[in-house]
């Protein structure tokens, strides 16, 4: 262990790497291990977190391919020891860690045209997503939606850690809803954000909009929201439509798939919706009804031929999921609790199972 803390802290680049790629994999053997189980893995991020925290205030500004492979192995580290429990060790700044967080997924990843740092972002979506620094996002968002997840809202998480979660209600939550809405913006614009991040930031508002201080922010964008990032993700894409007429046994397969489930934004946007419509009726209701109202009337006002049906069919399937909402009975459970809108049921798949039966026209 003396070693490997020693290569953390050297100026040679590659010693640094492999140094904290043997510590993920450390902490990684940990990762899902029960509190009485987790003595090594405190012991270790007791001496490893401070080191981790000076090494990423040092680099966290940095544009280079090098400073983003570090960064990712910091976070993917930091992941791994949170995601199940909260590690019980001193001298780390959990607001100084969340502030860079927020910073990286806010950070600005210019096209490479653009002659901006970080440069050399490549032009193939698959190259996008694997490039360091759309990596390092999505290591950040995946620790923004498990902490607040898991950890954010005192009303769901063990007595011991109802401290840690009404800070971060009140104070921490709130620094992330600006790069969210901005990296919802991007994707809205047509401009390039990977599917993890934009699945991501819309899980993050899932668990965000039920608790007060951050719905008070993010009540002004609800209009933004619901018509040009849930709404867009209900409609079937043009890789669905490619993949029914190219290959409707891999679009089956996909609609039966459980793992859709876990990485579709598509159902991240179906969940978005189910909270807010059940949550938040009041604001939300005035807002989609007359939306897909207005949809669905200049859809009947159109000659057949020049109907969009791609529309009407997300149309559709946004209804589904209000009306799923609306039919499911709000009774508290035994401990008093009422289901949180992760655990509704998802009617996206339903939706996709009965497009399987009948046959697209040729329009679509």
């Amino acid at each position: 262990m003396p070693t490997l803390l020693g290569n953390i802290q050297s100026d040679n680049v590659l010693r640094v790497f492999n140094a904290l790629t043997a510590l993920r994999k450390i902490v990684k053997v940990y990762e899902f291990k029960d509190k009485v189980d987790r003595g090594t893995l405190n012991s270790v991020l007791e001496v490893s977190f401070p080191l981790l925290q000076q090494l990423m205030t040092q680099i966290v500004g940095l544009n280079t391919i090098e400073a983003a492979q570090v960064m990712r192995l910091c976070l993917k580290i930091f992941y791994s020891a949170t995601v199940y429990l909260l590690p019980q060790v001193s001298g780390v700044d959990v607001n100084l860690w969340f502030q860079m967080i927020a910073d990286l997924i806010n950070k600005p990843l210019p096209e490479a045209e653009e002659g901006l740092e970080p440069a050399g972002q490549p032009k193939n979506p698959e190259d996008r997503t694997a490039w360091p620094w759309w990596k390092v996002k999505k290591w950040a968002t995946r620790i923004m939606s498990n902490f607040i997840q898991r950890y954010g809202n005192p009303k769901h998480v063990s007595e011991e850690n109802i401290p840690f979660a009404t800070y971060f209600k009140n104070h921490t939550s709130l620094m992330f809803i600006g790069p969210v809405m901005n990296n919802l913006l991007l994707r809205s614009q047509g401009k390039f954000v990977t599917d993890h991040v934009f699945r991501e930031s819309l899980s993050y508002l899932v668990a965000a909009a039920e608790m007060s201080p951050t719905y008070k922010v993010i009540k002004p964008h609800l209009p933004f929201l619901i018509t040009e990032v849930i709404f867009p993700c209900l409609c079937l894409s043009n890789e669905d439509l490619e993949s029914f007429e190219s290959d409707p046994n891999e679009f089956i397969r996909k609609v039966y798939d459980p793992l859709q489930d876990w990485i579709s934004a598509t159902n991240a946007a179906t969940n978005l919706l189910q909270m807010l419509a059940r949550y938040r009726k009041a604001d939300t209701m005035p807002i989609v009804l007359p939306f897909l109202q207005q949809l669905l009337v200049e859809y009947n006002s159109l000659p057949v031929e020049q109907r969009n049906y791609v529309k009407k069919d997300g149309v559709m399937t946004a209804l589904s999921a209000l009306v799923k909402v609306s039919s499911v009975s709000e009774q508290p459970a035994a401990d008093g609790r009422r289901q949180g809108a992760t655990g509704e049921e998802r009617p996206t798949r339903e939706w996709r199972r009965r497009q399987t039966d009948r046959q697209p026209s040729a329009s679509r």
